[in-house]
């Protein structure tokens, strides 16, 4: 690898992106400075890696829980990224999150240490998304609404979908009254699974087959009928509604009694979308528990 590769990405988006680059999601800064010390909190220990920084956007920061970390793990990571703005792109691989040796970017890492690979970050602060995934290092992405999709070489701004493909996730769970709109997902931490609520009305787990490629694991078979929303409710029921928000599918498992309130669904690294309980027992999932998923005529 030489430096001469470089990493692009293009915002195709109406909002600022902000984009962290590392040699991988494992990079340690927690030795080389004393400030992140300072996000320790709430019993999340200090977040200390790129992976970490990016569990705690979706699952904390993202999800509106947590506001104290919500604020001091977006302050450091507006700090330490790049910022794009709509329309623009830049070559991102030139600044890395508090390198050691900062006059090196990761494509010098690379020279040193023989990494073929570079862990990418994308986050959109407004609408509370973010994507993380491992980029070759001469290869270039186009961030649109829902996915990063991989550009052609030497075009920037053209697509190659069949190269690669990532989803933009709003977490990996929905909270109580938190809702999921068509083309929106959750992925699991690990990235290796999306759940998404499809265009055509559909809910679809699927197993990545990265960068590009996936099967469907699960589907809540609702393509074709009305496209709402997908949402947890406060009455513990996962429901799909259409656009009169009309149920058309749901676990059917709900009450208004204390032991309903506080569900959440998770996606997780098994490929298991699962629906928890406030005591973390599950209530309802794709893989074990024998419970169907109720499609409404």
């Amino acid at each position: 690898m030489s430096q001469d590769h470089q990493v692009h990405i293009a915002n195709n988006t109406n909002r600022p992106l902000n984009v962290i680059v590392s040699p991988n999601e494992a990079w340690v800064w927690a030795d080389v400075t004393t400030g992140v010390a300072s996000l320790a909190f709430g019993g999340y220990g200090i977040i200390n890696s790129v992976k970490a920084l990016y569990a705690v956007l979706r699952t904390v920061s993202f999800i509106g829980t947590g506001i104290g970390l919500a604020t001091k793990t977006i302050e450091f990571f507006k700090k330490n990224s790049i910022e794009i703005a709509p329309g623009e792109y830049r070559r991102v691989n030139d600044k890395t999150l508090l390198n050691p040796l900062d006059y090196l970017g990761p494509s010098g890492w690379g020279e040193i240490f023989g990494a073929s690979t570079l862990t990418v970050m994308i986050v959109d602060l407004g609408n509370k998304r973010a994507v993380k995934f491992n980029s070759n290092a001469d290869d270039s992405w186009i961030v649109n609404e829902n996915e990063v999709v991989r550009a052609e070489r030497g075009r920037i701004w053209v697509e190659d979908r069949n190269s690669g493909y990532y989803r933009i996730s709003v977490s990996d769970r929905l909270l109580a009254t938190q809702s999921l709109l068509p083309g929106q997902c959750l992925s699991s931490p690990n990235g290796d699974y999306d759940f998404i609520y499809q265009p055509d009305g559909n809910a679809v787990v699927y197993k990545r087959n990265r960068p590009a490629g996936e099967k469907a694991v699960w589907s809540s078979k609702t393509k074709d009928k009305s496209v709402g929303k997908i949402s947890m409710q406060e009455d513990g029921n996962f429901v799909i509604c259409g656009a009169n928000n009309k149920p058309v599918a749901a676990i059917d498992i709900y009450g208004n009694t204390d032991e309903y309130k506080g569900r959440k669904l998770i996606m997780q690294d098994d490929g298991n979308l699962v629906v928890y309980d406030k005591n973390e027992k599950a209530v309802w999932d794709t893989m074990y528990i024998e419970k169907p998923f109720n499609v409404y005529p």
